[in-house]
């Protein structure tokens, strides 16, 4: 069987990228390459990764070669394709932002809102792709977002249109979409040591969607049903954080649970001004993580 080889590459440098693909022809080897900013990564419950290039459908290639240092989707390339080789100008490493999380959460079949990842640049050149695959309204967030920031309730065409060219987010990273739960808010779980420790209900702020306490939202200490803890536990230990907090969302109508994020630096004083039941949470696995050190060292 032809060997296959896809080349990733940022600039566009077609002749020399030709002139590649005929010489490794001559040991009968195919070769493609393909843009960075056209890659698209569509991530669905129950459906294995599926990779495209302006809305087409990406091949599966015995090795990848990466000619741009950029991050996010490429780094997560591995643990899709674990068969395949890669050649990356820089070592890949694990990441904290939301494809990277909702990538992990997917390989464990955990379940996550429908995500389609993809450049601010490929907007105007996938409207049709994504409104076959999304319903409006339907959320875009930057991918290193935080406090309910850089998050956009997507209503209709010329909204989504508007994001190609919107300061507030960095145009030099990839954008998430995902697909709008219905929802009377959501829960941020502590967990510490991958042990649930408690939860919060959070809702959101007059004249706003968002269930953040940073931007003025509600949160009530409220005990999350078992089956949900379970989720946030195995969460942060596939993803290897074993002390955060944990967004997680229920479906109104089908009581589905979906991992939002995880978040390693949760906020520890609620918007009321308390902070000594989540400051007590980290004190508590802080000693225990030292005494832990301690005992290892004297061994």
């Amino acid at each position: 069987m032809q060997s296959s080889i896809l080349i990733v590459y940022k600039n566009h440098v077609t002749e020399t990228l030709e002139y590649i693909q005929s010489q490794v022809a001559k040991d009968h080897v195919s070769l493609d390459f393909v843009q960075f900013n056209s890659i698209s990564v569509l991530l669905e419950n129950g459906y294995k990764p599926r990779l495209f290039t302006e809305g087409k459908p990406l091949n599966t290639y015995d090795l990848y070669f990466f000619r741009t240092t950029t991050p996010y989707i490429l780094d997560i390339f591995p643990l899709w394709y674990p068969e395949s080789e890669f050649i990356f100008p820089a070592t890949p490493h694990k990441k904290q932002d939301k494809l990277w999380m909702m990538s992990i959460f997917h390989h464990h079949n955990l379940s996550i809102p429908k995500t389609l990842a993809l450049s601010t640049q490929a907007i105007f050149n996938q409207i049709a792709f994504i409104e076959q695959e999304f319903h409006y309204p339907f959320v875009l967030k930057e991918i290193t977002g935080a406090h309910g920031k850089q998050v956009f309730l997507i209503n209709n065409r010329e909204e989504l249109q508007q994001m190609s060219e919107n300061p507030a987010i960095n145009h030099t990273r990839p954008i998430l979409i995902q697909e709008m739960i219905p929802n009377d808010g959501d829960y941020r779980v502590i967990i510490a040591d991958n042990t649930y420790q408690t939860s919060f209900f959070r809702t959101s702020a007059p004249n706003d969607w968002r269930n953040n306490t940073s931007l003025g939202g509600t949160l009530v200490e409220q005990e999350i049903d078992t089956n949900y803890r379970k989720i946030a536990e195995t969460a942060c230990e596939v993803a290897e954080m074993p002390l955060a907090g944990v967004d997680i969302m229920i479906d109104k109508i089908t009581k589905q649970a979906y991992l939002l994020e995880i978040n390693p630096a949760f906020q520890i004083t609620s918007n009321n001004g308390d902070y000594k039941q989540k400051a007590d949470i980290v004190s508590q696995y802080l000693v225990h993580r030292t005494t832990q050190v301690k005992k290892s060292s004297n061994k």
